[in-house]
C-alpha cells in the first residue's frame, strides 16, 4: 500500500506499508489476529529529466532487532 503526495513541482513524499501472514493451514492462517510480518517506509523523491532521485527509509519486524530491521536506501533513475 502506497500513499504519494506531491509537495512541490518536482518533489514528492511516499508512505509505504505492507504485511505478510503465514500459516500451515487455513485455520491457522485466519486464527492469528495480527500479521506475522509487517513493514513500513517513507520515501522522499525529486524528479529529474533522467529519472527520480530517491531517499528511502524502511522499518519492519522481520528480526526483532531494531538495528537489523531499519533500512536506508538511495536510488537514482527509473525502476525497471
Amino acid at each position: 500500500l502506497n500513499l504519494r503526495v506531491n509537495v512541490g513541482k518536482n518533489l514528492f513524499l511516499t508512505a509505504t506499508g505492507g504485511w505478510f501472514r503465514q500459516g500451515n493451514d487455513l485455520q491457522e492462517f485466519f486464527s492469528t489476529p495480527l500479521p506475522t510480518t509487517w513493514g513500513a517506509g517513507l520515501e522522499a523523491g525529486y524528479r529529474t529529466p533522467v529519472g527520480p532521485i530517491r531517499v528511502v527509509g524502511t522499518w519492519g519486524n522481520r528480526t526483532g532487532t531494531l538495528s537489523r530491521d531499519l533500512g536506508f536506501y538511495l536510488s537514482f533513475g527509473f525502476d525497471f
